[in-house]
C-alpha cells in the first residue's frame, strides 16, 4: 500500500515538473523510481494496468483543492484527455520548494517557518514550542476575530464576531514517509489532553504558552497539521471529520510562493533563490 501511494505521489510532482506531459509517461518514471531493479518490459506492463486507477487517483487530486479553496496546479488538456498542463506556470517550482524544505531545512526551523505562515495566515500571535517534550504540540497560535460595533449592540451580531480562536499545530518534516491516519489520531489526542488540562502547573512548557494566549478550558480550538510530506486518504478523511486542517508539503510550498519572498518567474530556482525563504523563518 505504501508503495503504490509513493508511485502516486512521485506521479503527480513528475507531472508538475514536466508538464505538458501525457500521465502515463509520469507513471512510467515513478515506477523506475520506486522500483529501481524492474525491467523495462515489466515498467510498461505495470504503468499500463495501474493507469485507471491513476487517473481517478489525479482527477480526486484535483477535486480537493476546490474543497481547500486552492487552485490544483494540473488540469487535463482539452486537446489531449491523455496529457496533463499546468495551470500556471510559476506553480512547476512546487517540487523544488518542497525538496528543500526536507533537504535543507532542521526540524525546528521548518516548525518555525509554519510559524510565520500562521501568521501570514492572519494569526495575531504564533510561536513555535522550544525543543523538547511538547505533548504533541509543536506551535501555539491565536486568531482574533475582528470587531463589530460597541458592547451595546444585540447579542446576535457579537456572536457573529466570535470568541478568540486559538490555533495548535503540529510540524513533521519527512521526505518520502507519508503521514497516516495513526499520526493525525495521535495529534488530536494530545491536543484533548492539553486543552482539558490548560490550569494544570504539571507542564509549563505548552500550557503556560497556552495561559500566556489567554486560553482557557472553553475556548474555541483549532487544530493544524503541517508537513513537508503527503497525507493518506484516510489520514484526510480524519481530519475532514474532526475539523482538522491539514496541510502538506504542496500546500506548504505555495503558502511560501504567495509571500513572493521567491523569484518565482524564474524558469528554474537555484539554491541561492530557494535560500530566501529562509527570511521567514521566525527567530
Amino acid at each position: 500500500m505504501t508503495d503504490q501511494i509513493d508511485v502516486a505521489n512521485y506521479a503527480w510532482e513528475e507531472a508538475i515538473r514536466r508538464a505538458p506531459v501525457r500521465l502515463i509517461e509520469c507513471v512510467e518514471s515513478a515506477i523506475r523510481f520506486t522500483y529501481p531493479k524492474l525491467q523495462e518490459t515489466e515498467v510498461s506492463y505495470r504503468a499500463e494496468r495501474g493507469l485507471v486507477g491513476l487517473r481517478r487517483w489525479f482527477q480526486a487530486r484535483m477535486k480537493s483543492y476546490g474543497e481547500k479553496r486552492q487552485t490544483s496546479p494540473l488540469e487535463w488538456s482539452v486537446i489531449d484527455p491523455e496529457r496533463l498542463v499546468l495551470v500556471d506556470l510559476r506553480l512547476r517550482h512546487i517540487p523544488t520548494i518542497r525538496s528543500y524544505l526536507v533537504t535543507n531545512l532542521t526540524g525546528d526551523e521548518f516548525q518555525r517557518l509554519c510559524a510565520s505562515i500562521l501568521q501570514l495566515a492572519g494569526c495575531q500571535y504564533a510561536s513555535s514550542i522550544q525543543p523538547g517534550p511538547d505533548e504533541g504540540v509543536d506551535i501555539v497560535a491565536t486568531f482574533e476575530p475582528p470587531e463589530v460595533g460597541t458592547p451595546r449592540i444585540p447579542l446576535p451580531s457579537r456572536l457573529m464576531a466570535g470568541p478568540r480562536t486559538v490555533v495548535l499545530a503540529q510540524c513533521k518534516r519527512f521526505g518520502n514517509n507519508v503521514v497516516g491516519v495513526e499520526r493525525i489520531r495521535e495529534f488530536i489526542g494530545a491536543a484533548s489532553i492539553v486543552m482539558k488540562t490548560i490550569e494544570e502547573k504539571r507542564e509549563v512548557r505548552v500550557r503556560e504558552r497556552l495561559r500566556t494566549v489567554g486560553a482557557r478550558p472553553f475556548s474555541s480550538f483549532l487544530l493544524v497539521y503541517f508537513t513537508t510530506s503527503y497525507f493518506t486518504d484516510p489520514a484526510v478523511a480524519l481530519g475532514k471529520a474532526m475539523g482538522v486542517v491539514l496541510v502538506d508539503g504542496e500546500g506548504v510550498a505555495q503558502s511560501i510562493m504567495v509571500t513572493e519572498v521567491l523569484p518565482v518567474e524564474k524558469a528554474k530556482l537555484e539554491v541561492v533563490d530557494l535560500d530566501r525563504m529562509r527570511t521567514l523563518i521566525k527567530s
